[in-house]
Formats: C-alpha cells, sequence, structure tokens
C-alpha cells in the first residue's frame, strides 16, 4: 500500500495540530486520554487502593502531609465512620463511630469538608458538629452548660427552661444521675417546644424511652460553634460557610489563632441579592471566593466586604471547583465554566467568566435539581486533565465523567466508576495516587495509574465529533478516511464510519496495515499500554510497536461523518495520531425564487 504523507492531512482531526479541531470539539473517549506528545492513547485504567472499608459509599476523602515532620494523613467517611488510613498496616482504621453519614433525602448534606491549620485538621458536614483531628485524637468544638434538666419516665420528656435547642441539635450530658437507658454520649433532639423536647440516638429513628425519672443538674455539653458545610484555609484564617440557620454568613477566625477552634470569630452576612444561600468557598491567588447562585464574591475580610463578579449563570457543587493552571473550572446549569484574570485589573474586576463549551449542554442537561450538588471535579496536573463527575439518573450518584486536557483544550467522555469524591496520596516514596471515593461501596481506587486489575480487560471505544467543514454552499461527497499511529502487532481495532450515526463503512486495523517492520517503540510500564493483571501483577514482558496506515474507502452525500474506532483484542495496545477525512467539493446551484415554477 502506498505511503501516506501525514504532514500534509487537511481538516481532520490532527492532534499534533491542535489548531485544526474546530470550536465547541467533543469526543467520546472510552479509556483514552491526550498525552503531552497531543496523541490520543489507550488510559491507564483504575485499581483498588487496599482494602474494601464498609459496605456503604464513601462520601469523603482528604489527604494532608505535615510540613513539619512530612508525616501523612489520609482520611475518609462512610456511613457513620471516619476512617484513618494506616500506611503501616495498608488497611483503614476506624477513628470515630458517631458521626451523621446517612442522606435521608437531598436537603440532607453529609458530604465533608476539610481544611488544615496548624497542623490539624477541621472538618464539617452541616450536619455533626464543627470538629478537629489532631493526628490522634477526634474532637467536636463544644462548650458546656449547666441546666437543670426534668426527666419525665411517663412521657419520655426531657423539660430544660428556655433550652433554645432546635429539632436534631446534638448534645452530650456529662457527669450527675442519669435516668436508666441515657448514657454519657451524643443524642438528637427532638424538638417540642422551647422548654421541651425528646431525646433520640438517630436523626431518624424513634425516641429513647427512660425507665426511671427525677430531676438532676446535669451538665450539657453543647455546640458554640456554626455547623458549616464548607470549609477553607486562607491567609492563617479558616473560612467556614452554610450553617442551615445562616446560609448567607460567611464565618472565619480572627488573623493568626491559636487554632481554628473559634470559625465564629468574625462574621460578613453576603445577602445583597436575591438568591440566598452560599454553595461554596474558594481561594484563588490572594482573594477568597464566595459561590451563590448567579453570582460570585470576591470577599475583603479586612474592610469586611464581599465585591459581586460579572458571572451570569446558576452555579452548583463545591466539590466540582478546582484551580485549572490560572483560571478556576466550575459549572452551572448550562456547561462547565472558567474564572480566570483579566489584565491590568483588580479585586472582583480581575475576574471574568467564559463558558468551555456549548456541546456539553446535552449532558449537562440532564442534571436534575435533585442532584446539582453531587457533582465533584478534579485536575491532574501530571497529565494535564480536568475531570468533572456528574449524575444524570437522579440518584446523588455521579455517574458520567467528562474530561478537559490542558493540552489539546477539548473535552472527552471517559468510563469511570460512579464516585462520591476526588483527592490525591502521596507515599513514602513520594509518588502521587490520585483516588476516588466509590460511591458504589466502601471502596477507594486509584485512577490513571496502573492496571484495573478485576480479571476483565479494559476495553477502548473512540468516537470523533461530526464531521462537515463548516461549508454550506458545497455538496459533500466524501472518498475516504485515513487513520495513523502505532499499535501492537498483535492487536486489532474495529473501525466504524457512521454518517448521520449510522454505519456506512466498517474496516479492520490489524497487522496487514503495519507499513515497517522495524520497531517503532518498545515498552514495559509506559501509559501507553493495556495488559491483563493476573493475580494483581503484569508478566513485565516486553510490548512492542509499530506504525500502521489505514485508508478506508468510503461513499456518502450526507455532510456529517463521524469515525468509531474500539477494540477488546489481546493485548488492547494502541493509539491515535491523526484521523483525516477526505472529500470532494461542488458548489451548490442556488435558484432564485422567481424561477421556481
Amino acid at each position: 500500500m502506498a505511503k501516506i504523507n501525514i504532514d500534509n492531512f487537511y481538516g481532520g482531526l490532527s492532534l499534533i495540530d491542535p489548531s485544526n479541531l474546530e470550536d465547541n470539539q467533543f469526543e467520546i473517549l472510552k479509556n483514552f486520554y491526550y498525552d503531552r506528545d497531543k496523541r490520543v492513547i489507550t488510559r491507564r485504567g483504575i485499581k483498588t487502593f487496599w482494602n474494601n472499608i464498609w459496605s456503604s459509599p464513601i462520601t469523603s476523602y482528604f489527604f494532608y502531609q505535615r510540613d513539619d515532620t512530612g508525616a501523612r494523613m489520609a482520611l475518609c467517611t462512610a456511613w457513620t465512620w471516619l476512617y484513618k488510613y494506616n500506611e503501616w498496616t495498608l488497611v483503614w482504621d476506624s477513628v470515630n463511630t458517631w458521626l451523621t453519614e446517612f442522606e435521608a433525602d437531598w436537603t440532607t448534606r453529609t458530604r465533608w469538608s476539610f481544611a488544615v491549620y496548624k497542623n490539624v485538621v477541621y472538618m464539617c458536614n452541616g450536619v455533626d458538629w464543627y470538629a478537629s483531628y489532631d493526628w490522634t485524637t477526634y474532637s467536636d468544638l463544644w462548650t458546656s452548660s449547666i441546666w437543670t434538666a426534668t426527666f419525665d419516665n411517663t412521657t419520655d420528656i426531657v423539660t430544660v427552661t428556655s433550652h433554645w435547642l432546635t429539632e436534631n441539635d446534638n448534645f452530650k450530658p456529662i457527669g450527675g444521675t442519669l435516668p436508666t437507658w441515657l448514657s454519657e454520649r451524643w443524642y438528637y433532639v427532638k424538638y417540642i417546644n422551647a422548654n421541651t423536647f425528646k431525646l433520640s440516638l438517630t436523626p431518624s429513628w424513634k425516641t429513647v424511652n427512660f425507665t426511671t425519672n427525677g430531676s438532676w443538674t446535669t451538665t450539657w455539653y453543647t455546640s458554640s460553634q456554626p455547623r458549616v458545610r464548607y470549609l477553607k484555609y486562607m491567609w492563617d484564617r479558616v473560612f467556614g460557610a452554610w450553617d442551615d440557620a445562616n446560609p448567607t454568613t460567611l464565618y472565619y477566625t480572627g488573623a493568626l489563632p491559636s487554632n481554628a477552634n473559634a470559625l465564629n470569630t468574625n462574621t460578613l452576612v453576603v445577602w445583597w441579592d436575591e438568591l440566598w444561600k452560599i454553595n461554596g468557598i474558594l481561594d484563588l491567588w490572594n482573594i477568597i471566593l464566595v459561590f451563590k447562585n448567579k453570582k460570585i464574591y470576591s470577599i475583603n475580610v479586612w474592610s469586611n466586604t464581599a465585591e459581586a463578579i460579572d458571572t451570569q449563570n446558576w452555579w452548583y457543587s463545591h466539590r466540582a471547583i478546582r484551580n485549572v493552571e490560572n483560571s478556576i473550572f466550575y459549572y452551572n446549569d448550562w456547561w462547565v465554566e472558567t474564572l480566570k484574570a483579566r489584565a491590568w485589573l483588580s479585586w472582583a474586576s480581575w475576574l471574568a467568566s467564559e463558558p468551555l463549551s456549548n456541546d456539553l449542554r446535552t449532558l449537562i442537561n440532564k442534571i436534575t435539581p435533585y442532584s446539582y450538588n453531587y457533582s465533584s471535579g478534579y485536575y491532574i496536573p501530571t497529565i494535564a486533565n480536568y475531570y468533572f463527575s456528574f449524575d444524570t439518573a437522579s440518584d446523588r450518584v455521579a455517574d458520567t465523567t467528562l474530561v478537559r486536557s490542558s493540552i489539546t483544550w477539548w473535552w472527552s467522555e471517559y468510563t469511570y466508576p460512579s464516585l462520591n469524591d476526588y483527592w490525591y496520596y502521596i507515599d513514602s516514596d513520594w509518588e502521587y495516587h490520585y483516588l476516588i471515593a466509590s460511591a458504589g461501596g466502601g471502596q477507594m481506587y486509584e485512577v490513571e495509574t496502573w492496571f484495573q486489575d478485576n480479571w476483565i480487560w479494559i476495553n477502548t471505544e473512540l468516537q470523533t465529533k461530526k464531521w462537515d467543514f463548516k461549508d454550506s454552499t458545497q455538496w459533500k461527497i466524501y472518498e475516504s478516511v485515513d487513520i495513523v499511529w502505532i499499535k501492537n502487532i498483535w492487536s486489532e481495532i474495529n473501525i466504524e464510519i457512521l454518517s448521520d450515526w449510522e454505519i456506512i463503512t466498517t474496516a479492520i486495523l490489524d497487522d496487514t496495515f503495519i507499513n515497517k517492520t522495524d520497531i517503532t517503540a518498545t515498552i514495559w510500564t509506559l501509559p501507553i499500554w493495556i495488559k491483563w493483571i493476573w493475580w494483581g501483577e503484569w508478566s513485565g514482558e516486553d510490548i512492542d510497536l509499530y506504525p500502521y496506515m489505514i485508508r478506508i474507502p468510503m461513499y456518502s452525500w450526507w455532510p456529517n461523518i463521524q469515525v468509531k474506532m474500539y477494540s477488546d483484542s489481546n493485548p488492547n495496545v494502541w493509539s491515535l495520531d491523526k484521523i483525516n477525512i477526505s472529500f470532494q467539493k461542488e458548489t451548490m446551484t442556488i435558484f432564485p425564487n422567481i424561477n421556481i415554477a
């Protein structure tokens, strides 16, 4: 077969020259990603990150490394448990078993937020008390009050005059003589009125029955800190937002406090628009940003002011906000948007929003209001990818993942497990492991590193955008498709050419289309290849790659053409450098209306 000059491909998908990609490019790439050479390459897949810790989904994950000793700590939450990863035993050890982690309905947000101040981890979820973990002890940040409480055995009612507690507030009785069946633990208030209430072990269970009654003076531990849902550290302060009782208030500690226990030392009410609740906070360079529906505010804590930034669309999910290089990525009801700097301006006017792709509307419109805040995002700088995972089935599980490559600046769709959260882990060798918290059970997964060890092959599939060459004055008589790059000599690639979603031509790219016998590259652990793992190990054998060049004849009058490529052969090794679609031009004859009988 004649050699194809790949330097002269015009109008096609060229990953070497991303300028050939049209605006709003979108490909469906299952188990592919763009490498730093701007090629489409088979993904490295996922693998489990040590033991399964619980049958319930892992709703949150956080990692921190101390700046003094270098000690590492990874935390995750599943149901009512907080776990700490033990790097010596490679298992997750229980830290706390009395969290509120059951999501009864869409208004209950039990995703956890974390911040670190002076090597102490502070955490919140909007339901439990604002808490801290100092590497050995989990502590609710509460204060104590001495109340006279009366317990009525016949009605199971607690009477405390002017108790100021609300429904599902937590408190813990310490000391004194308690009625039978009460102990020194946290209970939930089942509110009756300003002077009476009942007790429950969980927000939704039945109330506790007393077997004795009487009146005692008892120490009740209650929290003076707001139960916020979002935390962020900046300027030697800790910031918190969205306390259910005050959803428009930004709380923050004083400057350089001894600890972050007093989150409510300072407050700023961000209220001056018609849309009420704060949906997240973020640090950007030396600015704290507060996200509200349809508005993003730049916060100045020294003057206690908030200045609006010029965004126009709804904003959702604090977990989808990520710093990506010198911009912020977040999503609204239309698309994923970026907030980036303008030149020669300052403060709020320094930042401007910009949509990243109209083509995302079809998918993002599947996110219902029920699931707005169950989306997550993450940026992996080593491969320059931003990941956006969201729920399309209205079941509060992120089941679809879109990936934007910072190399080619276009979107792809990945096959990913359902997930709740992203973060990373740094091991003792300073190797980064990028992890996701599974929404399908108590298993952490490692992404974009090594391989999927579950006894199945990682199937690959590429589907390009539609090509119509943006020329409505030409009939498009398509002739052929050229596909070029390298693959393993044993693998086969199935190719389908689609015209308006209908298959019009098929081909199989096998060893016949390898045009020279010299090895292009020999790889073992490089990310271009996918191998079956046997008993958790790979064989270590080298894999030789050879260039392929295939021209597929075709014929279609229809304007929109797509290319689909997939492979499930053994081993599944191939990458794509360029696709070109060639066609003949023929000018359409346009008749004036007066000439039509």
